[in-house]
């Protein structure tokens, strides 16, 4: 690296890609086309420093990146999304697509003390709250099914003020090249890809998109160093902690089964762990794979219209909920 300002980056060795969506405007094609672009060239994880809104008050879905998320997740590649700006203190503020996409991992920001700006966005997100579109034509479009119907973004918090990076964002810190020091939730997003980029770089298995997150939300630390039992708006499942993260991925351990209600199968079903994972039913199946060496765990089955059930289920086997 060129000049003397001090850098340090989060993973040393990895190759990055480099998709400029912005050039002539951004589009959401383009933003599409990126991701589809990436997960052809195997990219491990995709980040994207940008956000889609078009409601000061509600969050954004779009169907069409959620599809695009899911394809690139299917292939193996983690898809990021910083949760946006337009936060207002402890009550949030909406997020924006990918941001929003129940698919994508979401990324608030957090300053040097570990707590989280008024400017990062957080949400509950549901059929109440949030702007749901089709794609980039504007058309209006339902409520996802697969989607449950309430879930908090962001998933997760890493640093993201007063972040050294290149270029003119910010204040500069030196010329010739220049470095300037900037904050928002575009600046956490990609410690978070680096940390997915050391966690699967520190395995010989490839590991899949969903076991990634759930390692580091399942290990995200509070400010004061104790673990988070359950997701708020501003922060997620909290501070990622990719050393616990890493140490985590020692001890995986498949899951699944099928929620009922009525004598039918459920489809957007809520899934949950004490630890922090999430995830949904399709077809009333649902298969998650916490990082944990117990023999059992706690799944609760949340579906708007029930009662909440939390039941055990022993670490690799099968149960309906």
């Amino acid at each position: 690296p060129a000049g003397d300002v001090a850098r340090y980056s989060v993973a040393p060795d990895a190759e990055l890609l480099k998709a400029d969506v912005f050039v002539g405007g951004a589009t959401l094609a383009d933003i599409i086309a990126a991701i589809e672009w990436a997960v052809e060239e195997e990219a491990d994880v995709v980040s994207m420093s940008l956000g889609v809104s078009v409601s000061d008050t509600d969050s954004t879905i779009i169907l069409s990146v959620e599809d695009a998320i899911q394809n690139a997740n299917n292939a193996g590649t983690v898809v990021i999304g910083s949760a946006g700006n337009a936060g207002a203190g402890s009550s949030g503020g909406p997020v924006g697509s990918p941001g929003t996409e129940f698919s994508s991992a979401s990324v608030g920001a957090t300053d040097s003390a570990g707590d989280v700006p008024p400017f990062s966005s957080g949400a509950v997100i549901s059929p109440d709250t949030a702007v749901v579109l089709k794609d980039g034509s504007g058309a209006s479009a339902s409520y996802p099914d697969q989607y449950p119907h309430a879930y908090v973004k962001p998933d997760i918090t890493a640093p993201g003020v007063r972040i050294l990076s290149a270029g003119p964002l910010g204040a500069v810190q030196q010329e010739g090249p220049r470095y300037s020091t900037a904050s928002g939730t575009s600046m956490a997003a990609p410690h978070v890809a680096g940390a997915i980029a050391l966690l699967q770089s520190s395995t010989t298995a490839h590991r899949e998109p969903h076991v990634l997150m759930n390692a580091l939300a399942e290990t995200a630390k509070k400010p004061d160093g104790t673990s988070a039992t359950n997701r708020d708006i501003r922060y997620g499942m909290w501070v990622i902690d990719v050393l616990a993260a890493r140490n985590a991925l020692n001890s995986t351990t498949p899951i699944d089964g099928t929620v009922t209600g009525d004598g039918k199968t459920l489809t957007g079903a809520a899934i949950t762990t004490d630890s922090g994972v999430i995830s949904t039913t399709n077809s009333g199946r649902y298969a998650i794979e916490p990082t944990t060496d117990a023999t059992t765990v706690a799944v609760t089955a949340n579906e708007y219209g029930y009662v909440p059930e939390t039941t055990s289920v022993t670490t690799g086997g099968s149960k309906t909920v």
